[in-house]
């Protein structure tokens, strides 16, 4: 297992998953426990029956956007930026909600057709695995409640004939909404992590480390006004939950005292924000100077080297560093 999933890792053991020969097996996902299901699948034909149809249907959306040239990774605490990006969610005893991945597991019988909520995808090459998972939508099984009629359809003497078709049905569906490797989960569908995985419980934890991170760091005072601001109703207690988790590992944290002091009263964009330290902390006694706090130690405001435009920006990416005839140091 890796200590720390990365973009470099995660494209590492995906591109070992579409290029080696690997395990493939599909489950069912239920409401009860055990959650998983195992589906038997046909295995003969020429494309390697629905088994093979399944994986070859799962690769090709690793390849086209896991894959994909510009697909960018980043942590979970960046979810406040809202970008087109995989999230990388590492899973703890507090927040694990694909821990039913590594729980018991039965065969998939007719009785379970009623119970489907999900489907999971297993690739498994020497000791790696690659869990795909695809969550369930409103045409997983047609008819579920047989309050309709279902149909099929054949030809017979150049007519088209329809008939009942009197066996359930269980459709899957080109996508995958997240990716488990080694623990962590790998999504761009943050809105299916809010509305069925309690993402909440995630985003509030790395929102308390960031805010315990701040009071220890000894530089602010009145701390507990970054405990009121994550504490506020209004309906938006998830915004103020991912604003606080932008300053989590911040850097600025790693200054000295003296230092920070200099800069947020000498640098333009910070000048007037904080009020004057007092024995040796800087007040934090607003909502609004919370903000600001979090855009310091989020580094959000980035300068242009050629103009000098200031420029507001949730996309941040360390550059590569040059030396003085301009060449890029590696």
């Amino acid at each position: 297992m890796n200590d720390a999933l990365n973009a470099e890792s995660i494209r590492s053991i995906l591109n070992n998953l579409v290029t080696q020969t690997c395990g493939f097996e599909v489950f069912a996902v239920t409401k009860d426990s055990p959650r998983l299901k195992k589906l038997s699948l046909t295995e003969a034909g020429i494309d390697g029956g629905l088994k093979g149809i399944l994986k070859n249907m799962m690769l090709d959306i690793i390849r086209e956007s896991y894959l994909a040239e510009d697909a960018t990774y980043t942590p979970a605490e960046n979810v406040a930026d809202n970008q087109y990006k995989f999230y990388i969610v590492r899973q703890t005893e507090e927040y694990s909600p694909f821990g039913f991945l590594s729980g018991e597991q039965e065969d998939f019988k007719q009785e379970h057709l009623k119970d489907i909520t999900d489907f999971v995808f297993v690739f498994r090459y020497g000791t790696q695995t690659v869990s795909c998972f695809q969550k369930g939508r409103s045409v997983t099984v047609p008819n579920r409640k047989g309050a309709a009629i279902m149909t099929k359809v054949f030809c017979h003497d150049d007519s088209v004939v329809l008939d009942q078709q009197k066996e359930p049905l269980i459709t899957i569906t080109k996508a995958i909404d997240a990716l488990i490797i080694d623990g962590y989960i790998v999504t761009d569908n943050i809105k299916m992590m809010e509305r069925n995985f309690d993402f909440q419980i995630f985003i509030s934890q790395k929102a308390r480390e960031a805010a315990s991170s701040v009071a220890q760091s000894g530089f602010f005072s009145n701390t507990s006004k970054l405990d009121e601001y994550l504490s506020r109703g209004g309906g938006r207690q998830k915004t103020y939950y991912k604003k606080m988790m932008r300053a989590l590992d911040s850097p600025v944290l790693l200054m000295t005292a003296e230092a920070l002091f200099l800069k947020v009263s000498t640098v333009e964009r910070w000048k007037g924000k904080f009020k004057e330290p007092v024995n040796g902390k800087i007040p934090i006694d607003t909502f609004k100077e919370v903000e600001s706090l979090i855009d310091l130690l989020d580094e959000r405001y980035t300068v242009s080297e050629v103009t000098g435009q200031e420029y507001d920006t949730d996309v941040k990416k360390k550059a590569e560093e040059t030396n003085s005839e301009g060449e890029t140091q590696q």
